[in-house]
């Protein structure tokens, strides 16, 4: 009985017919799927929806609030979703035409102009042993490009891992992972039409022998968001000061009254918070707080 129930499990999680299980959103109308926004205190987003409460990292809006993007947390095989914002109600989630199964999608990001998704991806290169790099797609139109595998050093870094982030500038965050116990952030400048050599910040952001990642920086370039440690996970802030520099990074957690953050994402238009909270489930929150705090 144990290894029938163990086989039709491994049929779920690996079947084609897996991907497609989505809870449908087409009785869902208005912005962010219709939810009632939330106050100053954090909310589960989508509490009803399990496809859409727990992700792997975080959802991500269009600039419009038209779309949405997110890799669900129930099967790390799984593409790329997406829904749409048509004549007033969402579409059915389906697999966004860059992804496909099993080839190690994740953690798409959409840059604030809306024309650029980056996202993780475990695709094949050249023969190259498998692992996460950076892969950016473009918009023409309706239609996503082909993706397009990120040149320049920055995938040369090994350990690549969980959510990015890009400012308006083009400036581009990622963390690199050591199997989740210690990991850096770090910064790849935008400069006449490419990347610079990426640079690792400076202590304020990452704090020695700790697993720094996931971080997310608001469009001006000015405010950075980042999650610090797993069990549990604190989700931190940092300011930019006019010289450039970084202050000293401040734990949100207590001013969330939450015990686990991380993953952050704020809406295009700067009045959501969203984080990951315990047991996988997604949160969000009003971010007001966070503009406060840096005045």
């Amino acid at each position: 009985m144990r290894t029938a129930r163990l086989a039709l499990l491994m049929a779920l999680v690996f079947t084609p017919c897996a991907w497609a299980q989505q809870t449908d959103l087409t009785a869902l109308a208005g912005p962010y799927f219709g939810q009632r926004p939330p106050g100053r205190t954090p909310e589960p987003f989508m509490a009803s929806t399990p496809d859409l409460q727990q992700l792997h990292g975080m959802i991500r809006f269009s600039p419009d609030g038209k779309a949405a993007y997110w890799k669900p947390v129930w099967n790390p095989r799984a593409p790329i979703f997406e829904a749409r914002l048509v004549d007033g109600r969402w579409t059915a989630p389906a697999v966004v035409d860059f992804s496909a199964p099993n080839q190690g999608d994740d953690v798409p990001f959409l840059t604030p102009d809306g024309r650029t998704i980056f996202f993780i991806s475990q695709r094949p290169v050249d023969g190259e042993a498998r692992r996460e790099r950076i892969w950016t797609v473009t918009r023409a139109a309706s239609v996503w490009s082909e993706p397009r595998l990120l040149t320049g050093v920055i995938n040369t870094l090994p350990d690549i891992h969980w959510q990015l982030s890009t400012d308006r500038h083009g400036n581009l965050y990622f963390g690199v992972s050591r199997r989740g116990r210690e990991g850096e952030i770090y910064c790849a400048r935008f400069q006449d039409g490419r990347f610079l050599a990426p640079e690792k910040l400076g202590p304020e952001i990452n704090e020695a022998g700790v697993y720094n990642y996931s971080p997310f920086v608001y469009p001006d370039g000015n405010t950075l968001l980042f999650t610090r440690g797993q069990k549990p996970a604190r989700l931190f802030a940092a300011f930019r000061r006019t010289d450039g520099s970084w202050t000293a990074a401040v734990e949100l957690n207590g001013l969330m009254h939450v015990d686990h953050a991380g993953n952050p994402a704020v809406t295009p238009d700067g009045k959501y918070l969203f984080f990951t909270g315990a047991n996988a489930v997604t949160y969000w929150v009003d971010a007001a707080f966070i503009r406060d705090l840096k005045r």
